[in-house]
């Protein structure tokens, strides 16, 4: 490997974590911005290319699996176009998760948690389990989020470290699965309407400048409205 390409290679690396960085001091609340986004979608395809196919940097296989899953319930494939998973949402969590170990906390953490939970339930695993159990206990977060006095913003760093162990949690507490989707959610939905697929979706203008980047409101507020998790 030449020095030009090995400093390309460190340069990336840098971007990525920046960019994980700032995306885990926002918090779930505040959607990614469009030139970082694109910045992971463009690392995710430059990988798919270089390995002759994407290879999983920080996910299990069965992490992988059920993230896939999550992705195709919250924005499902419809008439128009594909779903997050075709737009490369998986592939965009493993990066992030990849360059950052808050997220990655949350992500072990979040994913176990539902296991865990379908488990308790007397099922299966969240993947293995049916369409119908899946669809229900995320139903049942959604609207726990939604009857909170006050909303999780962020979150708080103080709960990242939570996630290392999620049974530290209190049993039946719903509060790590509430957390923890709403962080799914917020990947997701950007991963989805920051890439081509999301872009033709919406008919986002392109080959323009522009003074700001940011997923426009509209395209989150359609995308909460086409998920049935919103």
């Amino acid at each position: 490997m030449s020095k030009l390409v090995q400093i390309s290679e460190i340069s990336r690396r840098d971007a990525l974590r920046g960019i994980a960085l700032a995306i885990a001091a926002a918090g779930f609340g505040v959607p990614i911005n469009q030139a970082a986004a694109q910045q992971v979608h463009g690392q995710a395809t430059a990988m798919k290319g270089a390995l002759e196919g994407y290879k999983r940097q920080e996910l299990t296989e069965h992490e992988w699996e059920t993230v896939t899953r999550l992705a195709a319930l919250i924005v499902p494939a419809d008439e128009i176009s594909g779903s997050a998973v075709d737009a490369g949402a998986v592939e965009f969590i493993d990066l992030l998760c990849a360059s950052n170990e808050d997220l990655a906390n949350i992500f072990h953490g979040g994913l176990a948690w539902l296991d865990a939970e379908m488990r308790e339930r007397g099922n299966s695993t969240f993947a293995a389990s049916t369409a119908e159990t899946q669809i229900a206990l995320l139903d049942e977060l959604a609207a726990e989020e939604a009857n909170r006095n006050s909303r999780i913003q962020g979150s708080g760093q103080g709960d990242y470290a939570r996630f290392r162990d999620y049974q530290a949690w209190d049993q039946g507490d719903l509060g790590p699965g509430v957390e923890f989707f709403g962080w799914m959610r917020k990947l997701a939905v950007d991963a989805f309407y920051t890439s081509p697929v999301g872009l033709q979706d919406l008919k986002y203008p392109g080959g323009r400048a522009y003074t700001e980047y940011s997923v426009p409101q509209e395209a989150i507020d359609y995308a909460m409205k086409r998920s049935p998790f919103a």
